[in-house]
């Protein structure tokens, strides 16, 4: 269960970086992107390291 204080991925200890996506919205613990290629890369660092972290990912096609 997420925890507002657990981290915040628009906050500036978490850099993110793209490939073959544009972020369009990134809060809290969601990220939403626009995936513009056929090779997307996305890479997420400044997270504890001895913390559990758990990725879900949802599709909405437009």
């Amino acid at each position: 269960m997420y925890e507002k204080f657990d981290f915040n991925v628009g906050s500036s200890s978490i850099t993110i970086t793209t490939q073959g996506c544009n972020i369009l919205n990134k809060s809290l613990n969601k990220l939403e992107l626009e995936v513009t290629g056929q090779n997307l890369r996305l890479e997420a660092t400044g997270f504890d390291p001895k913390r559990d972290l758990v990725v879900y990912i949802k599709e909405e096609r437009l």
